[in-house]
C-alpha cells in the first residue's frame, strides 16, 4: 500500500510487478525479471528509497521519512533532488549518523542519477550491494564506520568515481583490483578492515591508503 501511495498514477505498470528487495551475497549484480521491467526514472528512484527505508529500519532513524508523500527535500530529509530530463531525480543521499541498521537492498542501484552517497557512522552490515556498479554518475562514496562485510563488489562502470572512504568496516578478501581501473579515483581510505594482509596493493600515486 505504501508503494502504491508513493507512485500514485505515474505508472500503471506497478500493478503488474512484484518488487522484491535483494541483498547480494556475492560480487555479481543480479536483477529479477520483474525488476528489469521497471523503467528507469522517477519511479525507480521512489521504489529504491522505500526499499532502503524498509531494509534499514527507517522508523527508528534519527530523521524519519514520509514515504507516503511526494518526493521533496522536506518529506525525505537527507535526500537531495535535481531535475534531469524533465524528471525529479535523486542526486545526493546524505544519511550519515542516521541510526540506520541492517543491510542495504539491491535497489540502491536504481538511483542512476546519484552523484554522492554519504552513509557514515551507521550500523549498516552485510555486503555492499553489487548493484552500485550501475551508479555511473557517482563521484563520492562515503561508508566509513559501519559493519559492511564480505568482498568489495566489482565497480568497473563507476568511471566518474573520485573519492571512496570505507574505513572501519569488516570487508575481507584481496585488495579490489578494480580500484586501479578507475581513471578519476584520487582518494581511497580503506584502513581498519579485514583485507588479506598479503594482498597486492597497486602503486597508485594519487590514492591514499
Amino acid at each position: 500500500e505504501m508503494l502504491r501511495s508513493l507512485v500514485g498514477s505515474e505508472m500503471c505498470i506497478r500493478d503488474r510487478l512484484t518488487v522484491r528487495s535483494l541483498v547480494q551475497t556475492d560480487k555479481t549484480d543480479v536483477l529479477t525479471i520483474e525488476q528489469k521491467n521497471i523503467p528507469d526514472g522517477r519511479l525507480k528512484d521512489s521504489l529504491a528509497l522505500v526499499a532502503i527505508y524498509q531494509a534499514t529500519k527507517g522508523e527508528n532513524w534519527k530523521y524519519t521519512w514520509k514515504p507516503e508523500l511526494p518526493l521533496s527535500d522536506s518529506n525525505w530529509p537527507g535526500v537531495f533532488f535535481d531535475t534531469v530530463d524533465g524528471e525529479l531525480r535523486v542526486v545526493d543521499l546524505s544519511l550519515l549518523d542516521y541510526n540506520m541498521e541492517g543491510s542495504l537492498p539491491n535497489e540502491i542501484g536504481w538511483l542512476t542519477e546519484i552523484i554522492k552517497i554519504k552513509l557514515q557512522r551507521n550500523k549498516l552490515s552485510g555486503p555492499l550491494p553489487a548493484s552500485i556498479n550501475r551508479l555511473t554518475n557517482l563521484t563520492h562514496l562515503y561508508i566509513t564506520s559501519n559493519q559492511f562485510s564480505g568482498e568489495f563488489p566489482d565497480i568497473p562502470n563507476l568511471q566518474k568515481l573520485t573519492w571512496i572512504e570505507m574505513e572501519f568496516n569488516r570487508f575481507t578478501g584481496e585488495f579490489p583490483p578494480v580500484f586501479s581501473l578507475l581513471p578519476k579515483l584520487s582518494t581511497l581510505k580503506m584502513k581498519h578492515n579485514n583485507f588479506d594482509p598479503n594482498t597486492c596493493v597497486p602503486a597508485l600515486s594519487l590514492i591514499h591508503i
